[in-house]
């Protein structure tokens, strides 16, 4: 019988409460953080999640509760004493620096011999694909290089946590899809338990190995990708990560939320099979979003939206005004709840 292995925590928060005057802006927050583990902090504008990051940094001092690092108290601790990397949204290089000077500025405030800094800078400018670059200046890089440079500056000391404050936010859309990829791949390489602040669902779901997803200061729910998309803990999860639907099926006993990709539509009837119009078809590439009105309004009052794969939407020859048929797979339901 095998025994069970015992993950070792990397940050543990417990009863975190912070204020800014009479503005609660954590709301006891209880956390743990596996060794290794890429988590990313989620949720819109104004709901804490930088705020908590700071707070784990030793930026912001927490009113109520215990941070612990490594199994090390730290809750009162300076920012300097707390052995962390940060990333912020700006990446704040040096322009006066080279890339492999201010990748090795970290290490010369620290007193490290001058030798060892240049390996340790060598080692990190190949990590981030950057030998050919190490020359050259700031303004003289892409906005993708700039964050692989922030990157390997914030890794040069070898610190146990790394924290990004919506690094990727500042690139273009291609771009940051491109980096979103390589910070995971850094990361797995590099074994660094990592935090990363976002506000972009798609991104969170991509690279993160598990996402907490805050509201007005507080944690609504901590899942691994799927579990946030596909069995949202809350009514406010599950709008915001993804799109849904809310509907009332004939033997359900309460509002479900119903994915758009969950729905299959077809050109003919059958028992199961729900009847409506397509009010208008939008082309997104890859998928194309039909809007359809149920012929039962009382499935739903609001118009339900489906998305096809764009070659099955041809196939069909759907159009707009078409009458349609569409079937809900109950395995994928979940009720709504506040």
């Amino acid at each position: 019988m095998k025994k069970s292995v015992e993950l070792k925590k990397s940050v543990e928060l417990t009863g975190i409460n912070k204020y800014y005057d009479d503005f609660h802006a954590l709301k006891n927050i209880n956390l743990t953080i596996n060794d290794g583990e890429f988590i990313s902090f989620l949720g819109p504008s104004g709901c804490g999640k930088t705020t908590l990051l700071r707070t784990i940094a030793g930026l912001e001092v927490c009113n109520e509760g215990t941070i612990v690092l490594s199994g090390k108290e730290v809750t009162h601790k300076p920012a300097r004493q707390r052995d962390f990397g940060i990333v912020f949204q700006s990446y704040a290089l040096f322009p006066n620096l080279t890339v492999s000077e201010n990748i090795g500025y970290a290490l010369k405030s620290r007193s490290m011999a001058k030798k060892n800094i240049q390996t340790r800078v060598d080692e990190l400018v190949a990590l981030v694909g950057l030998d050919q670059l190490a020359d050259r200046y700031p303004v003289q890089l892409s906005g993708g290089q700039q964050q692989r440079v922030a990157l390997a500056r914030a890794l040069a000391p070898n610190p146990k946590l790394l924290l990004l404050d919506e690094p990727l936010s500042a690139l273009d859309a291609k771009v940051r899809h491109n980096l979103r990829q390589e910070l995971k791949d850094l990361q797995k390489k590099t074994g660094i338990t990592t935090i990363m602040v976002t506000h972009d669902q798609e991104e969170a779901l991509a690279i993160s190995d598990r996402i907490a997803v805050l509201n007005h200061g507080e944690i609504e729910q901590i899942g691994t990708p799927d579990e946030i998309y596909s069995t949202p803990a809350t009514e406010f999860v599950a709008e915001f990560v993804g799109t849904i639907n809310r509907m009332t099926l004939p033997d359900a006993e309460s509002t479900l939320i119903v994915r758009p990709e969950w729905i299959e539509v077809f050109n003919t009837p059958n028992e199961q099979r729900m009847s409506g119009v397509i009010d208008s078809m939008e082309y997104r590439g890859a998928t194309t979003r039909l809007t359809l009105t149920p012929a039962d309004q009382s499935i739903s009052s609001e118009s339900v939206l489906v998305d096809v794969a764009t070659p099955y939407c041809k196939k069909m020859s759907f159009e707009t005004n078409q009458p349609v048929w569409f079937e809900i797979a109950h395995k994928d339901l979940c009720s709504a709840q506040h």
